[in-house]
């Protein structure tokens, strides 16, 4: 199969396909990249069953089988990536910690070497205490639970977090803003670019909108409770013509120049096709054939499922 090129040769990626509609793309991605860009741009996805702990997307996928949820993580240690939990929850309580099937997999991640993506406090400090050896990444939620009197003021939040995570995920809208100012960022390699954020720039709804989320995960709302809120004050929802916060690619070029080298793309929620429009406007070179990838992504589809790593995953959960 012919080899597409990336759009930045330089950089890692964090990919929306663990747990995910679009999980198909990793067995994808292997054999529509060479070896050396699969290994050097495909290098953490995230996601997460749902669970107490889960937050930032609502997600369909309900695992209680223990040893399924080991099983996908094998078929993933496979490929060389690195399964990223999204337990981005922003309401946790002490009782919440206790969670039986949460502890479970936390324990998996342990033995496995996968990471977390954290947005709680209560749970920084249970794991660090619990399991010190995990490595940890602040969630981009971290900097929608407060108000900001200035970029320096965030630079400040990020400078906290960078001491405490082995890596930072930061605003689309703080980098495009910062200029300058980045350059106080004490450690520039742990930062971790989210480069096609969805929400309006600077949303003054983000904070509810992820602890809405986090109330659904704890069972405090229902799912139309919090979407039917969701859909009255969203500000894209309420004015669809308000521009994203989409990083362009001189902003990326940027990034790369200053150092940053972890890129993440939002989407656990999104269709497999609208998967393939964001790895092309983002993930491949610009002068890739799209009707060529498509293609070949639909014959890969069509010939290699039955035996795919996808086809795997799904009959696991489709097993709870």
């Amino acid at each position: 199969m012919k080899n597409f090129k990336l759009a930045y040769n330089e950089v890692s990626w964090s990919l929306p396909f663990f747990l995910t509609q679009s999980f198909l793309y990793l067995p994808i991605l292997k054999e529509l990249l060479s070896a050396d860009d699969f290994k050097k741009a495909v290098k953490y996805i995230y996601g997460t069953p749902f669970c107490l702990w889960s937050g930032g997307r609502p997600l369909p996928f309900e695992i209680k089988n223990i040893k399924n949820i080991e099983k996908i993580i094998t078929n993933l240690l496979d490929f060389n990536v690195i399964p990223s939990f999204t337990f981005t929850n922003t309401l946790l309580t002490n009782d919440d910690l206790k969670d039986i099937y949460c502890n479970s997999l936390l324990e998996i991640i342990a033995n496995s070497g996968c990471h977390i993506i954290l947005s709680s406090e209560n749970l920084y400090n249970y794991i660090k205490e619990k399991y010190p050896n995990i490595k940890l990444t602040a969630s981009v939620i971290n900097f929608f639970q407060r108000k900001y009197t200035s970029i320096e003021d965030e630079t400040i939040h990020i400078n906290e977090l960078i001491k405490k995570f082995d890596k930072v995920v930061i605003r689309s809208e703080y980098f495009i803003n910062s200029k300058d100012e980045i350059k106080h960022v004490l450690d520039i390699s742990k930062l971790v670019i989210l480069a096609n954020s969805t929400c309006a720039m600077d949303c003054a709804y983000a904070k509810r909108h992820y602890n809405l989320i986090s109330m659904f995960s704890k069972g405090e709302i229902t799912f139309n409770q919090g979407f039917d809120e969701f859909t009255q004050n969203c500000p894209k929802v309420l004015h669809p013509s308000i521009g994203k916060n989409k990083l362009t690619d001189y902003d990326l070029k940027r990034a790369i120049k200053l150092g940053i080298r972890n890129f993440k793309l939002q989407g656990r929620q999104v269709e497999f096709d609208n998967m393939f429009e964001i790895l092309c406007n983002n993930f491949f070179d610009k002068r890739v054939n799209k009707k060529e990838l498509r293609r070949i992504v639909d014959k890969y589809c069509y010939d290699r499922i039955q035996n795919s790593l996808d086809l795997q995953l799904y009959s696991v959960m489709k097993q709870v």
